[in-house]
């Protein structure tokens, strides 16, 4: 996945039981002092099993977004994620840098 703000890369062929590994790449200069990488899948249940540099915060929206909170300082994260059984699901990556908080997320970048 790549957009303006945000580069994703990922291998797309996981073992069954491994962790599967994302690298999100943040192009851009975050707007404030701290900045949102939302997450979103199509599986029912997601186990994250490490998040590389830890984030300050995380939020959970009611839809199911999650988001992770990091200083501008942070640019590149690794997140892991157990595979479980299922053979293939759909992820969506966004940076969001507007204000923190339940509504925060705009999924569609405004």
């Amino acid at each position: 996945m790549a957009s303006g703000e945000l580069h994703v890369a990922y291998d797309q062929n996981v073992a069954a039981g491994a962790d599967m590994a994302f690298r999100a790449d943040r192009l851009t200069v975050p707007a404030a002092a701290h900045w949102i990488l939302c997450v979103e899948s199509d599986r029912p249940s997601v186990h994250v099993t490490g998040v590389a540099p830890a984030p300050s915060g995380y939020e959970l929206d009611r839809d199911g977004v999650l988001g992770m909170i990091f200083p501008a300082a942070v640019r590149s994260v690794r997140l892991d994620v157990a595979a479980g059984e299922i053979g293939v699901s759909e992820w969506r990556f966004w940076v969001d840098d507007g204000h923190l908080g339940p509504d925060s997320r705009n999924r569609d970048g405004a």
